[in-house]
């Protein structure tokens, strides 16, 4: 028998709807990662644990269209002590109906991390902080899963920060940190790049484009220290 993922999600979300909610930093398991992609991007197990003497931990996501591929970068440590944990997914799940045995068989990221050092570390510091200072998408605009963006997700010195930016022209170009983390990844994995030189919204990457996909892209509405899912657009309403 086939099943769409999303209806055995809904069908599984009475076991615990706290958990469904709430990520606990792991996307290895595909009903977690679909439960609780949104508070993964937005890094609230990293908000959660947020405290005065916590150290630092960085939560980058960089968006290659998210049917293509999407990293995840998280930065840990303090001082001399620092180590780069890096996720790669490769291709969303396709919106067709699937077996349970295609379902489970869905990839979980390839991971691995690394030891840094102090420098390597400053140098992704500088280039967020230098970012956090840049135009970005500002709360209350959205973002576009075919799109590429970088998200981060930031505990340093007990504060807690959000921030976001898009391509091409809502502060993509500025994230100096992005050099320095594709450059330090341990994961021989080719990055995906963007392409032309027109922001990627519902309009621009239309049903044709979506079809091609097969993926049910969806909008990121950013606020202030978080991301939530918006409208889903299946590859062909009409089908």
């Amino acid at each position: 028998m086939k099943i769409k993922l999303f209806q055995l999600i809904v069908a599984m979300s009475g076991i615990s709807v706290l958990s469904a909610c709430t990520s606990s930093g792991e996307i290895d398991n595909i009903f977690k990662r679909k439960a609780t992609w949104a508070s993964f991007l937005s890094g609230e197990d990293i908000a959660r644990a947020c405290a005065e003497n916590s150290g630092t931990h960085i939560r980058f996501t960089y968006n290659g269209n998210r049917a293509k591929q999407v990293r995840f970068y998280d930065l840990v440590g303090m001082g001399e002590g620092w180590d780069l944990r890096s996720r790669v997914l490769e291709a969303g799940v396709p919106v067709k109906a699937m077996t349970m045995g295609e379902i489970m068989a869905a990839p979980n990221p390839v991971d691995k991390s690394r030891r840094l050092s102090e420098a390597q570390a400053q140098a992704v510091l500088s280039g967020l902080k230098s970012a956090m200072t840049k135009k970005g998408v500002r709360p209350g605009e959205r973002i576009f899963s075919p799109s590429y963006f970088w998200l981060a997700a930031s505990c340093q010195d007990g504060v807690f920060t959000f921030r976001a930016w898009d391509y091409p022209d809502r502060g993509f170009a500025d994230a100096e940190f992005a050099p320095y983390l594709f450059d330090y990844d341990p994961i021989d994995i080719p990055v995906s790049q963007p392409k032309g030189d027109q922001r990627i919204t519902p309009i621009t990457y239309g049903p044709f484009k979506r079809e091609l996909d097969n993926f049910e892209h969806y909008e990121l509405s950013v606020k202030e220290s978080r991301v939530i899912l918006g409208q889903t657009f299946p590859p062909d309403r009409n089908k």
